[in-house]
């Protein structure tokens, strides 16, 4: 967050250096930077003055709803891309797309973003929007069983990257307590979903970080877990580089790995993996988005077919019936079972004529007979 500052407050002060205001017309924030450009007109004091939000200042309240603070993130980033500063000693990354895969991501799979609607907001800190209140993550950690924690049950038809990361962006004071509950759980398993998922454990932790500007506690298991798949990666990109073909790119990635690699790790693995491919592509990078864009059409045509059921939906019925069956036939009493009909044949002589017999029968004869 300090660099954050840093960067943003020496963009404002590059974009109205040397600028004078002859005189105020404005009410609104908006209105007030725009005043700077009396003189001579500038694209860019423009830009910055659409970077301003509609909800209050901090001061005076500042933004009540999730969503829609990060929906309007995006369009100031878009500005910032106009605007392009160089700052000497903070390099932006201000590269990427916002196309509809980012936006998807970075609203958590929410679709039809409202804008601040206005409302009052009587809790602290950042609210889901209203629209969304009946489809959130219900999760306490407090009074969850160790089942409920190691299998979460995710309400939406998402990742459950997504589904947590929502989640913990709205419940920032219990990741503690989640760290703490996965320590007790991995001490006797190490089969969770966690383990599994780092992933979704390093957004836990990274989004505690970024938030509260402090390091939550750490599952050690877990952060063995990390390491081993973080070393497996590094040997991976290493081994490439003593392949002769393709291996200027095999080794610009190992170095770039080697880099962004940091001691206190405040970026998650699957993050390093976007920053080096990003900038290097890998060697099958066309071959896989053309796979994905067949498997994206392959779903989309599935969705379309009558009587479909999601994946997910399909096997928690499967799941219920499979436990049916099992309760069903547990609670039968016990017959004596029926002669293995193979091994009757086995048996009898091949030679004898009820053998030959039998061989050539249907099973419809079999049940006449």
């Amino acid at each position: 967050q300090e660099d954050t500052l840093r960067y943003l407050s020496s963009m404002v002060n590059f974009i109205i250096k040397d600028k004078s205001v002859l005189s105020t017309k404005g009410n609104t924030r908006e209105e007030l930077i725009l005043d700077l450009s009396q003189l001579a007109p500038d694209i860019n004091l423009k830009l910055l003055s659409q970077m301003i939000p509609t909800w209050p200042s901090v001061p005076n309240g500042g933004a009540r709803y999730l969503h829609s603070v990060r929906k309007f993130s995006m369009e100031q980033y878009k500005k910032m891309k106009m605007i392009n500063f160089q700052h000497n000693n903070l390099p932006a990354n201000l590269t990427k797309e916002i196309n509809a895969d980012l936006t998807c991501f970075y609203l958590y799979g929410r679709k039809n973003v409202q804008e601040d609607c206005g409302e009052p907001c009587s809790n602290p800190g950042l609210q889901p929007n209203p629209e969304f209140a009946s489809s959130l993550m219900i999760f306490d950690p407090y009074i969850a069983s160790s089942i409920e924690i190691e299998v979460p049950y995710l309400p939406r038809e998402i990742s459950a990257n997504q589904n947590y990361a929502e989640w913990a962006r709205l419940n920032i004071d219990l990741i503690d307590k989640v760290m703490m509950r996965l320590k007790a759980i991995s001490e006797r398993s190490t089969a969770s979903f966690w383990f599994s998922r780092t992933t979704v454990y390093e957004n836990l932790r990274i989004t505690h970080k970024r938030v509260m500007c402090k390091s939550t506690y750490k599952v050690p298991a877990i952060e063995e877990e990390i390491q081993r798949r973080r070393q497996k990666v590094l040997e991976d990109a290493e081994q490439l580089v003593s392949k002769r073909e393709k291996a200027a790119n095999a080794e610009a990635r190992a170095n770039l790995f080697k880099i962004i690699r940091t001691e206190d790790r405040d970026i998650p693995r699957t993050a390093q993996h976007q920053i080096v491919y990003e900038r290097i592509p890998g060697d099958n990078n066309s071959r896989n988005r053309k796979w994905l864009e067949k498997r994206k059409a392959k779903k989309a045509a599935a969705k379309l077919r009558p009587g479909y059921i999601a994946p997910r939906l399909f096997k928690r019925l499967q799941a219920e019936e499979n436990s049916a069956k099992t309760a069903t036939s547990s609670s039968m009493p016990e017959t004596e079972p029926k002669p293995d009909s193979r091994q009757e044949l086995e048996n009898l002589d091949k030679n004898d004529l009820r053998w030959k017999l039998k061989r050539k029968r249907s099973p419809e004869d079999e049940e006449s007979h």
